[in-house]
Formats: C-alpha cells, structure tokens, sequence
C-alpha cells in the first residue's frame, strides 16, 4: 500500500492510496475520508459530466472483500510511522 498525502488540514480526504494484489492488479486512486464516525476508504470514481454523478472506476464486488480492503488500508494509514512520514514531507 503507497500513500500520497494532502493537505490534512483543511480537506475530508487525508491520503491517496495505491494498492497492489497479488502483484498481479494496482488500484490507484483509493481515498482515506475523514469522515463523521471517523476514517473510511472511498473506492476509485470519476465525474460524468453528462449524468452529473461520479461512477466508480473500480469497487469490491462482495462486501467481505471490500471491509478486508479497508480494514488493511486503514490500518497502515493509521500506522504510526505513516504519520511520521507525513509529518517529515509538511516541513
């Protein structure tokens, strides 16, 4: 899992994440929302400008996969020496 941070401060999404499967798949524009309840992981989506709603580019098929996806996104973003990392890029 890669991360790429933003600006923590004033936005609901505090990372883009990259993820690979089975070195086989990248994912690349999962988001880390700071959300009511806490962090959650927002799956890949672009803007229909025609439609006027964003389509998902890419999405669990089966809610079991899906929580597994989060729960490890999440758990290595909340991991201490990501933050460190993060905090070393702000300076």
């Amino acid at each position: 899992i890669r991360f790429n941070s933003r600006n923590v401060d004033t936005s609901p999404v505090k990372a883009f994440a990259t993820i690979i499967l089975n070195n086989a798949l990248s994912i690349k524009g999962l988001k880390i929302v700071e959300g009511k309840f806490g962090h959650y992981v927002s799956w890949p989506s672009i803007y229909n400008e025609r439609e006027r709603k964003g389509d998902n580019v890419a999405f669990p098929i089966n809610k079991n996969f899906g929580d597994y996806v989060s729960d490890k996104v999440l758990k290595e973003f909340k991991n201490p020496s990501y933050h460190n990392t993060l905090d070393k890029d702000k300076r």
